[in-house]
């Protein structure tokens, strides 16, 4: 990691000069409460890809036994050919489905924020504010980090991790050059420079859709600080 930071440092100072003192390096509130908002959303992860499907795939079987059971009692509702039983599963299945498509958006926007992440600690960066920006351009978060996710998701997991590593101080410098904010910059320049006479209303409309996808994170993480904080202060 510190050799990865260092890349990072070194690119940092190449585009925009000499970098802050890393909050990494430190031990600091700044740094635990990143690691620790990372640890969390990254459980909240793996219970959304991993956890979800094998739990749904488990009560599947019970849901089934206990509308069989049902059957001879409510037959409208229950039998196998109903259109309630069937809007019943479609409902389960969806529900499933929704859950894992959050957790894989999720996992591609911290696979995206792996790039920029170094960079942003070289800007002293505080780590809410680090969230802020995934949350506020979470659209192009999810789109770099789509690749990555695809590739390790799509092979064995020696391959798929030994190529992500491969690639990252590519990352890692392609993530120093690159500005998450301007695509937003230019369409919300377009935006107003063709509808100037729109109402306020329509405008709010138009502004960037803030996706609060670190909410339980952050929670999370003040609620473990300030534990830790307390019995710092007792002992």
């Amino acid at each position: 990691m510190s050799w990865y930071q260092e890349l990072a440092d070194y690119s940092y100072k190449y585009v925009k000069g000499s970098p802050k003192d890393s909050s990494l390096l430190k031990s600091d509130d700044p740094a635990n409460r990143g690691t620790w908002i990372w640890l969390f959303t990254f459980l909240q992860v793996q219970l959304l890809t991993s956890v979800v499907p094998l739990l749904f795939n488990s009560i599947q079987p019970y849901l089934d036994l206990l509308c069989t059971r049902f059957e001879s009692h409510y037959p409208l509702f229950f039998a196998s050919s109903s259109p309630f039983r069937r809007l019943l599963f479609t409902a389960f299945w969806s529900t499933s489905f929704l859950l894992q498509f959050c957790g894989f958006a999720m996992m591609c926007m911290l696979y995206g924020s792996y790039a920029f992440d170094p960079q942003w600690i070289a800007d002293g960066m505080d780590p809410y504010k680090r969230c802020d920006l995934m949350e506020r351009h979470w659209a192009y978060f999810i789109g770099f980090g789509f690749p990555y996710v695809v590739l390790v998701k799509s092979t064995s997991f020696f391959v798929g991790f030994g190529a992500f590593l491969a690639v990252f101080p590519l990352c890692i410098m392609l993530g120093s050059v690159s500005d998450f904010q301007l695509p937003y910059k230019n369409r919300l320049e377009e935006s107003r420079s063709k509808k100037e006479d729109e109402p306020e209303d329509v405008k709010k409309e138009q502004q960037i859709i803030i996706l609060p996808v670190f909410a339980l994170s952050k929670k999370w993480t003040e609620a473990v600080t300030t534990k830790f904080t307390k019995k710092t202060k007792l002992s």
